[in-house]
């Protein structure tokens, strides 16, 4: 059977560590909620912050360009020498190009590198032209691999206008080289990248080769992984299966002078490692707090498990009978509460009890005196019933003697009467018998009279 202090030591203790398991759980899922919510804002706010960069840069190159055109038309676009020698000194002043060059309506071709087209080369049929032409104004056309560099490269065109009209088309190869090694600088958190997509969602950059554009074709992120990466195109972030099959959180920005995506990829482990040090935190923290309840619980347990002990031991002992002194309870006495009140209790009860006791004892002397006089008055009525027993037993003998004798009168009268004939004729004889029956009867009489006294006193 287990004592009272042990089960409040387990109830204490077990409500201690269930108080701080739900404690700790609520905390740790408060805390996840808010580290998690603050880790996706700082990756948000990565993407947003390399989005406009990405926008920022494009936007100063495609302000290149609209300079270089504003000055084209301020320029008289029959000298082409004069133009040509413009275009190569931007050229060489801008180191993010791969070449500047200028396409005429009338189809004369003029490039800031030197290259020399063949005469069948018609500038007006180029997509950069005519994509320029169509929509006159700053255009930015979809990133291609450089055959020449092996280098993911944009163009960006700006029709040149005189006098209303569209005389020509000038337009830069941008190399996004220089984007690429700023994005792959971006780690948020360890074993993170980063991604671009153009305008039709086709990626532009990304660390795992089968995403990368080619020379033939480009992937699109609707087609790759069986489409499942569609997902980022409509969420700010988004938790997937990468393609290294592990879970990690998408974040897409967009720049929005050429509604291009900078996406930055981080591993959902990556992003909960601070949550390893609060749980940690938090395991550390209830096993120092479950110590501390089960102290708590120990010191609780013996103050109020203790003193019942103590009392409990007290009341056995006391059932037992065993009255002698005992002051393991007195420290008890002089507490106000409940337990206090117990002990004056049993040991209020302990000294009724040896009370009682010893009333009882003093009655039981008084009963035995009482007995023992009733003892010796029984003896001595003992006595005296022996020698009424024995004066019966004279008294019976004597009534028999009587009867005998009064048995031998009625024999003797019989006698007398059928002897009453020779009465006559022995009355000497008879005088003389006469004279013994009178003595005998005369005897008889005391006798019987000595007899009825007897019984008389004894009766």
């Amino acid at each position: 059977m287990r004592s009272i202090k042990y089960n409040i030591i387990l109830v204490i203790s077990s409500l201690c560590i269930l108080s701080l398991i739900i404690l700790a759980s609520v905390s740790y899922f408060i805390s996840y909620d808010l580290i998690m919510k603050e880790s996706k804002s700082k990756i948000i706010a990565e993407s947003d912050k390399y989005s406009e960069i990405t926008n920022e840069w494009i936007g100063e190159q495609g302000k290149v360009i609209k300079e270089i055109g504003d000055c084209i038309q301020q320029m008289d676009t029959n000298d082409n020498k004069k133009i040509l020698t413009y275009l190569q000194e931007k050229t060489k002043d801008n180191p993010n190009t791969g070449g500047i060059y200028l396409g005429f309506k009338d189809k004369r071709y003029l490039d800031g590198t030197g290259w020399i087209p063949d005469k069948d080369f018609d500038c007006t049929q180029r997509y950069w032209y005519k994509d320029a032409v169509q929509k006159n104004k700053l255009v930015y056309s979809e990133p291609y691999l450089d055959e020449l560099t092996k280098k993911m490269t944009v163009s960006i065109s700006e029709p040149i206008v005189k006098n209303g009209e569209i005389i020509g088309v000038v337009s830069c190869d941008f190399k996004l080289n220089t984007i690429k090694i700023m994005l792959d600088k971006v780690k948020p958190v360890n074993n993170s990248y980063t991604f671009l997509l153009d305008n039709k969602n086709d990626f532009i950059m990304h660390p795992n080769k089968d995403f990368q554009p080619t020379k033939n074709e480009n992937k699109n992120v609707n087609k790759i992984m069986n489409g499942k990466f569609a997902k980022i195109l409509n969420n700010n972030i988004t938790l997937l299966k990468d393609f290294d099959g592990k879970e990690k959180y998408f974040v897409t920005s967009k720049a929005n002078c050429c509604n291009w995506l900078v996406g930055v990829v981080v591993p959902k482990n990556e992003l909960e490692k601070p949550l390893h040090s609060l749980l940690l935190g938090f395991i550390l923290v209830i096993i120092i707090m479950l110590v501390l309840s089960i102290l708590l619980s120990l010191y609780i347990g013996g103050k109020i498990g203790n003193p019942i002990i103590s009392v409990t031991k007290l009341v056995k002992k006391t059932s037992n009978f065993d009255l002698t002194s005992d002051t393991s309870c007195d420290y008890l006495l002089g507490r106000k509460d409940e337990i206090g009140q117990l002990a004056n209790a049993t040991i209020s009860m302990k000294s009724s009890l040896i009370e009682l006791i010893g009333a009882i004892l003093e009655e039981s002397r008084t009963i035995e005196n009482v007995v023992n006089t009733i003892k010796d008055k029984m003896s001595n009525l003992n006595e005296d019933v022996k020698k009424v027993s024995s004066s019966t037993e004279e008294l019976s003998a004597g009534m028999e003697e009587t009867t005998a004798s009064a048995e031998e009168m009625l024999a003797t009268s019989q006698e007398i009467g059928s002897a009453a004939q020779s009465i006559a004729e022995k009355s000497q004889t008879g005088a003389l018998q006469a004279g013994g029956i009178n003595k005998r009867a005369d005897k008889t009489k005391k006798v019987y009279k000595h007899l009825r006294k007897k019984a008389i006193k004894c009766f």
